[in-house]
Parts: C-alpha cells; structure tokens; sequence
C-alpha cells in the first residue's frame, strides 16, 4: 500500500515545482471534495486536489504473494464565477488552460518515474496503461480535469 504521509509530500512537491498549483489539498473522498473547494478564492487557481487512494489485492491468491494496486485521482480545478463567463468559448478556455497544466503535471511525475530514487519511489510503479484523463465541471464553482490512475 502507498505511504500516504509520503503521497501528501508528494503533493507539496508538485505545488512547490512551478508547474502552474498554487494550492494543495488532500481528501479523503468525493464528499470532503465537495466541502474543501467551497472556501477557495479566485485567487487560489490551479489547485491540485489528491484523493486518498483505495487499494486492490491484485488478484493475489495467498497472503504469500500479497501486493497492493493503489487507485487515486489527481484533480486540477480553476475557481470561476460563471455568471462572468460570457461565452461558450470563455468557459472552454478554463478546460484549456487546467490541461495544460495537467500535462505538466503528467510531465513531473513522468520525470519521477525515471529518476526513482531521488523521489523514493513514489511514482515507481505507476502503471502508465490506466492513466485515465476526464473533464471535470462546475464542481464547487470550479471545472478543470481529473487524473486517474494505478500505481
């Protein structure tokens, strides 16, 4: 199973890696999401949420060959009001601009995959195969993506 004192570092991490975070929770679950986000200001964009993975015994047979799949999300999340959004296009560019800053994101932990001992090993055994990208919209007055993955 996944340290998740170190997951949490590994949130600060990327927050402190100027990839575009400038703010950082960790949550337990859907419904601490939706209460995390409520008090967050405009000028709290990009934030990266962490949910607390879940684990899977990967089909292990005997408690001989136990091993763990971590399941997390990682989501990127832009505040906006959107009574100000006055178009369509306006609202896309939220979508825009939280991608790009996934795909950094992506890239940082990409970099960590291959220089595993510098970072303990967090990002070691991601599975690149489940990462799963999805939009995520008018959560808690914020849109942006979410992150998927195994590891």
């Amino acid at each position: 199973m996944i340290d998740i004192q170190r997951l949490y570092e590994f949130g600060l991490e990327i927050k402190a890696s100027n990839i575009g975070i400038n703010h950082f929770r960790m949550v337990d679950g859907p419904d601490k999401l939706v209460e995390s986000l409520k008090d967050l200001t405009n000028e709290e964009n990009h934030v990266l949420i962490i949910v607390l993975p879940s684990h899977s015994s990967n089909g292990s047979t005997s408690f001989d060959d136990l091993d763990y799949n971590n399941f997390t999300q990682f989501l990127v999340l832009e505040k906006f009001d959107i009574r100000t959004i006055e178009n369509n296009y306006e609202e896309m560019m939220v979508f825009h601009r939280t991608l790009e800053t996934l795909k950094k994101l992506i890239d940082k932990m990409k970099n960590d995959f291959y220089e595993r001992e510098e970072f303990c090993g967090l990002m070691s055994s991601i599975k690149a195969g489940t990462l799963q990208i999805d939009p995520v919209r008018h959560q808690s007055e914020m849109s942006g993506y979410s992150l998927t993955f195994t590891f």
